[in-house]
């Protein structure tokens, strides 16, 4: 499995996500993996962002250490944006020997369990950075039209406004056999504002509407919780 951790991450670049509203589609990939050697992999990517290569990167990286995530062997992923699809094709094609090093020190740290494509769409609040906790719902919509126009209302709510945190919404572009079409994150400065937030928000007006037609056009196939460790952001 380690002889193809190469070619997925070798486009681990990024566009920031806004603590803003974000403006337009963002472009994402994420690489799930089992690492043997924490502090090694901290290490290569650590180093490789300070090198010339690194910091002439336009992108941004982070990496993230799973808290809870079912029955799942991953403990941490790699997630990266691009400001668009033609930002995944350049990255892929500017290899360097800092890169290359980066790649050997990775193989040598982690087991490569997966990987994902996909899109974030809306998004606002709190962007990820070191020590920033995410909830992540998977879901597999099977009625676009009526999942998209109840996102729409509950997106504009009281509630979801009001989330202590960052909020972020896209769909998956490809995700191996997983059956999930759409995702949704929660992003919040530690776990305890998490768990409230997340508690105030299921409990409104606004999330009981959603949820009162959601099995209709949509099932939640997997929750996600994670610590992000590192945050290089180098698109100025």
């Amino acid at each position: 499995m380690k002889q193809t951790f190469v070619g997925l991450l070798v486009t681990l670049m990024a566009m920031s996500v806004s603590a803003q509203e974000l403006e337009g589609r963002i472009y994402g990939r994420s690489v799930e993996f089992s690492v043997s050697n924490p502090a090694g992999v901290v290490a290569a990517m650590t180093q490789f962002n300070a090198s010339e290569a690194g910091q002439n990167f336009p992108a941004n990286v982070l990496l993230n250490q799973i808290i809870a995530d079912g029955e799942s062997d991953t403990s941490h992923t790699v997630d990266v944006f691009y400001a668009s699809a033609a930002g995944m094709d350049q990255a892929a094609s500017q290899p360097s020997m800092d890169g290359m090093r980066f790649l050997s020190a990775m193989q040598a740290s982690a087991d490569l369990n997966g990987a994902a494509v996909f899109t974030m769409d809306r998004g606002r609040g709190l962007a990820s950075e070191p020590g920033t906790v995410t909830q992540l719902f998977s879901m597999e919509v099977t009625d676009a039209a009526a999942f998209n126009k109840a996102l729409d209302k509950l997106w504009d709510s009281k509630a979801m406004k009001e989330f202590p945190g960052g909020v972020y919404q896209g769909t998956f572009f490809a995700n191996g056999t997983d059956s999930s079409t759409h995702w949704v994150s929660f992003v919040a400065k530690d776990m305890a504002t998490l768990t409230s937030g997340m508690d105030a928000f299921f409990a409104s007006p606004a999330m009981g509407a959603y949820l009162k037609n959601a099995s209709d056009f949509r099932t939640v196939t997997r929750t996600r919780l994670h610590r992000t460790l590192l945050a290089f952001r180098n698109d100025g």
